[in-house]
This record gives C-alpha cells, sequence and structure tokens, in this order.
C-alpha cells in the first residue's frame, strides 16, 4: 500500500485519504481529507458572512435552473409542479450534502433524467442535491445504472422518491424493465416508505 505524508498533520496515510489533485505527481493533494475538511470547517465558522452570501447566491442559481426545468417538462408533456420554494426543503432534507456521496451539494439533479426518453417528471420527489462531479456522471445515465458503475448507495434516494407513489412507480418499471432483481431489497425498503407515508 503506497502511503503519503500529510503536509499539515505529518502522519503518513494510504492515498487513498488524500483528494486528488492531477497538479501532483501523485495525483493526490498534500494535506490529507481530514485536514483539508478541518481547514475548511475552521475557515467557515471565521467567514460567515461570505458563506452566507455563496449559500443564497447558490440558491438563487438552483431556482433559476427550476424554472427553467418547469418550462422544459411543460414542452416535452411530463408531469411539473416544483416550486422554486421547494429548493430549500430538498437541500434541507439533504443537509445541503450530495445524494450521492455526501459531499457539499452545488446542484440539484433529477432521480429520472427530464428529457423525452426517460420522461422524469419535474417534481420535488424527482429531486435531489448533487455536487458538480456526480451531476456531470449522472446526466442523462438511468439511476440503477449509474449505481451499479459507480458501487454507490441508492436506498435513501429510492425512500426519497417514495414521497410520490406514481414516481416510485415509474421506477420500480424501469428497474424491472432493465435489471430484473438487481435492486429488489432496494425497491422494498422504499415501497414500504411510501405505503407509510400514504
Amino acid at each position: 500500500m503506497d502511503l503519503k505524508e500529510c503536509s499539515k498533520c505529518r502522519k503518513s496515510k494510504p492515498l487513498d485519504e488524500f483528494y486528488s489533485d492531477p497538479r501532483h505527481k501523485d495525483g493526490r493533494q498534500s494535506a490529507c481529507i481530514e485536514c483539508h475538511k478541518g481547514a475548511n470547517k475552521k475557515w467557515r465558522k471565521t467567514n460567515k458572512k461570505k458563506v452566507g452570501e455563496y449559500n443564497r447566491e447558490r440558491r438563487t442559481k438552483i431556482e433559476y435552473h427550476y424554472v427553467l426545468y418547469n418550462e422544459r417538462a411543460k414542452s416535452l408533456g411530463l408531469r411539473t409542479g416544483f416550486k422554486t420554494e421547494e429548493v430549500n426543503e430538498v437541500l434541507k432534507h439533504w443537509a445541503n450534502k450530495c445524494a450521492y456521496c455526501g459531499d457539499k451539494a452545488s446542484a440539484i439533479s433529477h432521480i429520472i433524467p427530464l428529457d423525452a426518453k426517460n420522461r422524469g417528471p419535474n417534481i420535488k420527489h424527482n429531486l435531489v442535491p448533487s455536487c458538480q462531479k456526480c451531476l456531470e456522471a449522472r446526466t442523462d445515465i438511468d439511476i440503477f445504472f449509474y449505481a451499479v458503475t459507480t458501487g454507490k448507495p441508492i436506498v435513501s434516494i429510492l425512500v426519497w422518491a417514495a414521497g410520490d407513489p406514481v414516481l416510485i412507480k415509474q421506477l420500480n418499471d424501469m428497474r424491472e424493465r432493465f435489471y430484473d432483481h438487481s435492486f429488489k431489497d432496494e425497491m422494498i425498503v422504499a415501497l414500504k416508505a411510501a405505503k407509510n407515508k400514504s
């Protein structure tokens, strides 16, 4: 196992405990993830005003994009009903973290993509926060295929989608059509959550 010394704490750690950075010879940042997160937390505490401004600006951008998404959904004849004020509800539910990897969210993605092929609705329970990296990786890719190829868990995403019975049925049909029984357990959890809510 390759080890690297952190430039902050001076501990030798495995390379997977450092964020990727193509500018370095080993392809990793000089400070470990733990030190990097600690430095970010300290900076956020001392710069609360800047953090607040950034978060307000980010929400405004997200709201603007979802006005456009509503228009796109209508033009495709898809179900819509997402209101811009629901952005905060979606972000709050996920604690402003990416639903796919847990990093800080910078956008919102559709669980079932909003396009003519996938026919994903533009409604609250079809939306989850996403970091830019996961958003780009997920673009128009089936959620189940994404989970298989990346190894990322999707149970919490399916439980969130279960807030809309029509959406969870659409996801279940998608799973059955393309993936047979690969996600049977995850769908059972989500369907139980949907029944408990109704």
